[in-house]
């Protein structure tokens, strides 16, 4: 039975059989079904045949055409009545089943033959095409494995993650846990390994706070010591000891170790005779430490008590915060990477970055002015600063990437490159305004590796929360509208849904899912049209405000949605991109405060407890 092609995706080859006439009862094991045992000689238009036990599979065999009418080659031989010598037919006799069951048998023996080779070959294309779109995403932001139903728990850990980093190193989820840090397989929960340091130790950055459905996988991971200061030291480097410092490998062994103080070489736009007073460092990315401290004195108000407006809840600074260095050492060598430094610029909300609060005097709130306040981190290949008076990010190699202009614009990593954002990250998380401090709207813009502006939108860029790793569309709001563009920068649509979409939900390279006037539509990916749309309603579960979702996930055909409700636990739906149907839900796990998609795996992430659901 030959296979036949039919209609399926673009990468996957589906085939089904049909019936080509062969008696489908031959039995090729009983001699009987198929006539005389015995080699059997024929002559064809160039001579003799090879005999039966001469032919394999893949053999091609003359004359298939003629087997059920005994014409063209299929006669017998010159003296059995079938062919003369010149292929001629002649008369049919009664031994011409002899001759042509061997035939048969191997016609039907090539066939089956085809039938293994090319199933074979069907689920070879089918392995590796599956391989390929699990890696694509694995690595696709909210991109899991292929959703089935209702997730269960696979394993969960009882860690306390309240203001500690939580990392991912490639199989295993790295946890800090006084002196040790410890990593947990992510198939099986189990501990794979235990590193043990001399005083309590954080490693890692804090890449998965500025990630909204995705965690980073980073193949090493910075440890430095755990601290706990009320308020902030900055001191000059000769009044800093060497701080520990190590690089953890995947597998829990110790790449590099150090002992590192703040650098004494000159900096990047700092006047040697200028005293730089360094705060307590932090790890950086890519096996590097990550120091910050203000250039020069401290400023008027340092350290003076206030008090807190009991209308307003905020305190009066007059003082000006000094300018912010930043260091990046490489911990393997000792080296200075880069540095640099960011002018400190005083806003109107300084109260809130520029004091410490929590006193009280004569029965009224107070708060202590703390100029120098400043934190620097790192995401995925990028660094941040952020503190009284300054607000930057750099790319790992020491690029600003920001723009200085724009109060509260951060820049994070984004495809090959990064994204660059005035909401100063909060686009990630489906909210935003749309206009800066002079009423100007506000415009993302997309840069290259190096830091180079590649594309800069027209308005706010809006990333997917989910993606199938092969959609090219970049959406963007401008004003009251929503616009999907190209690669290239070209606009191509704008949605057909009764209201302009808050959030891109999830992009493919067959649907957009947006949530937009209560409701949730899928768009066609070419047109913008909405192919089908769903009430909170059809999602199950109770007390949905607005069907609001706070998290979107995706295996490219279905869409795993994280909903709001007034239960305890947010809770979990399934929908079918292609035409809407919900295909189940669940009340997602009570103690979770975030969802992760980790290498393909979904992860519960709450205050108390890390939970692998599948």
């Amino acid at each position: 039975m030959p296979l036949r092609r039919r209609a399926a995706a673009a990468d996957r080859h589906t085939f089904e059989l049909v019936d080509d006439g062969f008696d489908d009862d031959l039995d090729l094991d009983d001699p009987s079904s198929v006539g005389s045992a015995g080699r059997v000689g024929w002559t064809g238009p160039t001579g003799p045949a090879p005999a039966s036990d001469d032919v394999g599979p893949g053999t091609l065999v003359d004359g298939l055409d003629g087997l059920d009418g005994l014409g063209g080659h299929g006669g017998a031989g010159p003296d059995d009545g079938g062919q003369d010598g010149d292929g001629v037919p002649g008369d049919v006799g009664p031994d011409a089943a002899v001759s042509r069951s061997p035939r048969r048998r191997r016609a039907v023996a090539t066939a089956a033959a085809a039938v293994v080779l090319v199933l074979g070959g069907m689920a070879a294309v089918d392995a590796v095409t599956q391989r390929v779109q699990t890696a694509r995403l694995r690595e696709a932001p909210g991109g899991l494995a292929p959703i089935g139903d209702a997730p269960r728990v696979a394993w969960e850990l009882d860690i306390e993650l309240a203001g500690q980093p939580l990392g991912v190193m490639p199989g295993v989820l790295v946890v800090n846990d006084g002196n040790d840090v410890v990593g947990y397989d992510l198939d099986t929960g189990d501990e794979a390994w235990r590193t043990t340091f001399d005083v309590p130790t954080y490693c890692g950055t804090l890449a998965q706070w500025y990630s909204a459905v995705a965690a980073d996988v980073e193949e090493s991971s910075t440890c430095v010591p755990s601290v706990d200061e009320a308020v902030s030291a900055a001191r000059p480097a000769q009044d800093w000891d060497a701080v520990p410092v190590a690089v953890l490998a995947a597998d829990g062994t110790i790449d590099a170790d150090r002992e590192l103080g703040p650098p004494s070489e000159p900096l990047d736009g700092v006047d040697p005779e200028v005293v730089v007073r360094w705060l307590r460092p932090t790890a950086g990315p890519d096996g590097s430490l990550l120091w910050v401290g203000r250039v020069g004195p401290e400023g008027e108000q340092q350290g003076e008590k206030v008090p807190v407006d009991e209308s307003t809840g905020v305190v009066s600074i007059s003082g000006e915060a000094p300018d912010v260095a930043l260091a990046l050492q490489d911990v393997a060598s000792g080296d200075l990477r880069w540095s640099a430094v960011v002018p400190a610029r005083m806003t109107d909300d300084a109260s809130y970055a520029c004091a410490q609060w929590g006193g009280s005097e004569d029965g009224g709130e107070v708060a202590t002015v703390d100029l120098d306040q400043a934190w620097g981190f790192g995401t995925h290949r990028a660094v941040h600063v952020q503190g009284c008076g300054v607000a930057a990010s750099f790319t790992a190699d020491g690029v600003r990437s920001d723009d200085p202009d724009v109060v509260g614009d951060v820049t994070l990593a984004h495809g090959d490159g990064y994204l660059r954002d005035p909401s100063g990250g909060s686009v990630m998380y489906g909210g935003s305004g749309l206009y800066d401090e002079s009423g100007d709207p506000l415009r993302s813009a997309l840069l290259d590796a190096d830091g180079s502006v590649v594309w800069e939108a027209p308005g706010l860029l809006v990333p997917p929360l989910a993606t199938d790793g092969r959609s090219e569309l970049r959406f963007v709001r401008t004003g009251l509208t929503m616009a999907a563009f190209d690669a290239s920068g070209a606009e191509l649509w704008e949605p057909d849904t009764a209201g302009t979409p808050d959030q891109v939900l999830v992009a493919t390279t067959d649907a957009v899912l947006v949530s937009a006037a209560g409701e949730l539509a899928a768009l066609d990916p070419t047109s913008g049209r909405t192919r089908w749309s769903i009430e909170p309603s059809a999602l199950g579960g109770t007390g949905f405000s607005s069907g609001s979702v706070m998290q979107a996930f995706t295996d490219g055909r279905t869409a795993l949605l994280v909903l709001s409700t007034s239960a305890s636990a947010p809770y979990l739906a399934a929908v079918d991109l292609a035409d809407g149907r919900v295909l189940w839900t669940e009340e997602g796990v009570r103690d979770a405060w975030s969802y992760l998609s980790v290498d393909g795996r979904l992860l519960s992430v709450g205050e108390g407890s890390v939970t692998l659901l599948h």
